[in-house]
């Protein structure tokens, strides 16, 4: 291979990535300023979903900032007695530590949101602890679990007619 073409495919190979990744730094900056705008002019549920988002955002390079917006979105929730919500921001809390591979944790998570889901009939969400239990006890290699909760999210989404969940 001629030295001018070794160059340029080297050149590209280094060039490229630092591209790609610079536009997904400005991609992600501007969801964040978008969030922090809309909840500036927020209140409620509204305010609360658009925290939940936010802290996505920083669940892998910012923890405290992560849990800083769940905590805050889960806070709105409780005041608004808004079980969906409060469900999925304990559920976040059990993904987030799922992530880290720190499984126990997890689990004490998505088990609290399962009970508040339980209680207030909040089948979808049910079945998505569940399978997000199953997938970590799966993960774990606890597979007679994992096959129990698979069980328990697959029987929610095929009440609910949910074809995507059943899939899941």
């Amino acid at each position: 291979m001629k030295p001018a073409i070794r160059y340029f495919l080297l050149l590209v190979l280094l060039v490229v990535p630092a591209v790609h990744s610079f536009g997904q730094q400005d991609d992600r900056q501007n969801e964040i300023d978008s969030l922090t705008s809309v909840i500036q002019r927020s209140k409620g549920i509204k305010k609360a979903d658009c925290l939940v988002l936010l802290g996505k955002e920083y669940i892998e390079d910012d923890s405290g900032l992560y849990f800083r917006y769940i905590n805050q979105a889960g806070e709105i929730y409780k005041k608004q007695n808004y079980y969906p919500g409060l469900v999925k921001m304990i559920w976040q809390k059990g993904y987030y530590y799922s992530n880290w591979i720190d499984f126990e944790k997890a689990a004490t998570y998505y088990h609290k949101a399962a009970k508040i889901a339980k209680e207030n009939n909040l089948k979808y969400w049910l079945g998505k602890v569940w399978y997000w239990l199953a997938v970590d006890f799966n993960r774990a290699a606890a597979y007679d679990s994992a096959i129990i909760y698979f069980n328990k999210s697959y029987n929610i989404y095929s009440e609910l007619k949910d074809i995507v969940g059943q899939g899941m």
